[in-house]
């Protein structure tokens, strides 16, 4: 299993080079929201990632409320000077009113206007990136992140455009409460390999699946508690995905050492058995 993990606005401080020891292998980072913020450190955090050789993506919150093309743009605009391996639309906001999030929310969105939002800030941001004078042009992934309950909810004609992007799904393992933990006794106890996230309807297939919420503290993320999530496939598909370099990992090393000592053993024993005969023919002598 390829883990990751995303962050918003208010982390500042990760080890970098201990979460990808520790089999951290792709990173999302709050970049914009809507068209009016901006998260003052997405740009030291994706390049510190990336100099550790974590995957890195930039992620914009989709707010109904605003023009999706300004969105878009707003996005682009923030991010063309950033190094950065793919992009994703954060798609789940219902509420007509932010002074009643995150509480009980009365007043909702219609679901034709979360949808065109959503729709059209996605597509310009895949179109934007894709532009020449855009840092990532010609090479960018867009994901779209949410959930089942919300677009069967709240945004149920966004079916008709959500199988043009790889998905990325919310789907909580584990109930919220705050739990601290080494990475090895996450990933080795409480990590769901098996997992399957809940998908909308007519969707057959998720890329990455966000299997936690603000639940685990771990090292390295300097006491803050982390989203974590997952990639369906190996990490050498999920490399080539976004046409990065192949990695030679721990795995690739071991295959190569028994590829060797198998040869060894060969040789070895060949030796062994022309070593015999020599010794047999020489008994044999008068």
């Amino acid at each position: 299993m390829i883990y990751g993990i995303d962050i918003g606005s208010t982390t500042k401080n990760v080890n970098w080079s201990l979460l990808k020891e520790k089999g951290i292998e792709f990173a999302v980072i709050k970049a914009t929201q809507g068209d009016y913020r901006v998260n003052p450190n997405f740009p030291e955090l994706a390049a510190a990632a990336r100099q550790a050789g974590i995957a890195t993506g930039l992620y914009h919150w989709c707010d109904p409320l605003r023009d999706g093309k300004a969105q878009g743009e707003y996005f682009l605009e923030n991010t063309i000077r950033t190094e950065y391996d793919f992009a994703a639309l954060d798609f789940e906001q219902y509420w007509a009113d932010w002074n009643e999030w995150p509480g009980k929310i009365k007043k909702l969105l219609s679901p034709a206007k979360i949808s065109k939002a959503g729709s059209i800030t996605a597509a310009t941001i895949l179109n934007g990136s894709r532009s020449v004078s855009h840092i990532a042009a010609g090479k960018m992934k867009m994901l779209v992140y949410t959930r089942a309950s919300f677009i069967h909810d709240y945004a149920l004609p966004a079916i008709g455009w959500l199988a043009d992007y790889p998905l990325w799904i919310a789907h909580w393992a584990y109930p919220s409460g705050r739990v601290t933990l080494t990475w090895e006794e996450l990933l080795q106890k409480d990590a769901p390999c098996q997992m399957e996230p809940a998908l909308p309807k007519g969707i057959t297939r998720w890329t990455l699946h966000q299997w936690s919420g603000d639940r685990f503290i771990l090292p390295g993320m300097n006491g803050e508690k982390v989203d974590l999530n997952s990639y369906n496939g190996s990490l050498a598909e999920f490399r080539t995905w976004l046409g990065l370099e192949q990695q030679t990992g721990d795995e690739d090393l071991l295959s190569v050492l028994e590829a060797q000592i198998e040869n060894f053993m060969l040789q070895a024993g060949e030796l062994n058995h022309a070593l015999q005969a020599y010794l047999s023919a020489q008994k044999a002598r008068p």
